[in-house]
């Protein structure tokens, strides 16, 4: 599987290198900045590598993931489907709604770096502290109802506390702004489109694995709405 990734990632790379645009053309996209060879120390071929590997698998699972389990919990709430296609403003709140039942990095760690105590806990250098997104977005003391699908909680916008899909703090997810965004789109204009219905009964099993996924993947209606 690796060996399949790299040679993808080489064909991408051996299509480009000899047509990087240059630091001043007008629009230039990841592989111009990561090719550059003008720039003071330049990437090795492995550093290229590996920094489009984490774009294809941070930047593309994730959201894959996020979109489905919200196409799921849309199937299953034909009034949040319909106020959907009716009005593309509600698209950020469905998929913030989404990645609030589903989140895709469903643990986040952190190794700590010095001692420190947290509420009376004391956690060692070096100790692995695991924090769970899909835990605290089903926190009773946080949530209303944290098990129900209702997007319109997030009609104000996130809240500071409790919402952590993409992590807190200094290493907040870079690709954060891109991924609502993007999700946002897709929920958007497939449910000006389509109507999504499902296919079996319940809520599917959840994989938890490197991301969330429906066991047995996820088999849904889809025909055109109107």
């Amino acid at each position: 599987a690796i060996k399949r990734l790299d040679d993808a990632v080489e064909q991408i790379l051996a299509a480009r290198r000899n047509d990087v645009l240059p630091p001043h053309a007008p629009v230039r996209d990841m592989l111009d900045v990561l090719l550059d060879p003008d720039v003071e120390q330049p990437l090795t071929a492995q550093q290229v590598r590996d920094e489009i590997v984490t774009f294809i698998v941070a930047g593309h699972e994730t959201v894959a993931s996020a979109l489905t389990w919200a196409w799921q919990l849309l199937a299953r709430d034909q009034s949040a489907q319909s106020a959907l296609a009716t009005d593309a403003s509600r698209s950020m709140m469905t998929f913030d709604e989404a990645l609030r039942l589903y989140p895709p990095a469903w643990v986040i760690t952190r190794r700590a770096i010095e001692d420190f105590d947290v509420d009376g806990f004391h956690i060692p250098a070096g100790a692995m502290v695991i924090v769970s997104p899909w835990v605290v977005h089903r926190d009773k003391d946080l949530w209303d109802s944290p098990q129900e699908f209702r997007p319109e909680r997030f009609a104000d916008g996130a809240p500071q506390v409790g919402y952590l899909p993409f992590g807190q703090g200094p290493r907040l997810c870079i690709g954060r702004d891109m991924a609502r965004l993007e999700g946002a789109q897709v929920l958007a204009r497939l449910a000006a489109n389509w109507v999504v219905e499902p296919v079996h009964g319940g809520m599917a099993e959840v994989e938890a694995s490197v991301t969330l996924r429906p066991v047995g993947g996820l088999p849904l209606r889809v025909r055109p709405r109107g």
